[in-house]
């Protein structure tokens, strides 16, 4: 039985907030057990999208689908089959991640068994815990009801490389089970080694979709963040990297 038969379906999406920022319009798909990294420059609307995905920054125009049905339909059921892990997540300091997890009707079982190099850190309160580990508790949360649709804000912030590694295999393990996965990164190194698509947002608006090699190219880069960029091919494509102005 597949997890998400039809993955997610945006079509000609705006939303925002209140005399703010607004997105869009915005049209994409991503089919089932597939990984979508959305990139752009800060203040692009990378958070803006994952927050209307999640049901929580509602839509003025267009339509969402999830697995096939109606996104406000989906975002009713209780659990919701949807995980979001936001970049800033609130949480009790004198709680542990164990506590987390239980708190939010997730099961510690299912995290350790996308996360298992969480046990360590399982019992020991969040104040204590360095600023990786506590996302590692946030990230583990959102594993732990075993959701059809993932969103994470940021995996890789305050990950060492070993880190953003485990959690990039958790990623994928994920989608072979048939869930869809939306993260958020400024690390363009590593889209090509982690996302099936790539989303390339700027100013609210759609910049870009496909896969990561047809449209992060070296020219579309710099233009919308500004910057020389130097390109290292490998066998996956290539990845970009700032070219420093000053030499020490």
């Amino acid at each position: 039985m597949k997890r998400c038969p039809g993955g997610i379906k945006v079509k000609g999406v705006i939303g925002g907030y209140y005399k703010g920022f607004k997105l869009g319009p915005v049209s994409f798909s991503i089919d089932e057990g597939k990984i979508l990294a959305v990139v752009g420059p800060n203040a692009s609307g990378k958070t803006t999208l994952l927050r209307i995905l999640a049901g929580i920054v509602s839509i003025e125009k267009g339509s969402i689908e999830f697995c096939s049905k109606d996104g406000k339909e989906m975002l009713s059921l209780r659990p919701p089959p949807l995980s979001y892990v936001p970049s800033f997540p609130e949480a009790d300091l004198m709680a542990t991640p164990r506590e987390m997890i239980i708190a939010s009707s997730g099961k510690v079982d299912i995290a350790l068994n996308y996360m298992p190099f969480i046990q360590e850190i399982l019992d020991k309160r969040l104040m204590y815990l360095s600023s990786g580990q506590r996302r590692l508790a946030c990230i583990a949360r959102g594993f732990s009801t075993n959701p059809k649709i993932l969103l994470i804000d940021e995996p890789m912030a305050h990950l060492d490389v070993s880190m953003q590694g485990a959690v990039m295999r958790a990623l994928r393990l994920i989608t072979t089970q048939g869930s869809v996965v939306v993260i958020t990164m400024h690390e363009l190194h590593l889209v090509p080694l982690i996302a099936d698509n790539v989303l390339i947002l700027q100013d609210g608006t759609l910049i870009g979709f496909g896969k990561p090699g047809d449209i992060m190219k070296r020219e579309l880069l710099e233009r919308i963040y500004n910057v020389k960029l130097i390109e290292i091919v490998f066998d996956k494509g290539s990845i970009y990297l700032p070219v420093s102005l000053t030499r020490i």
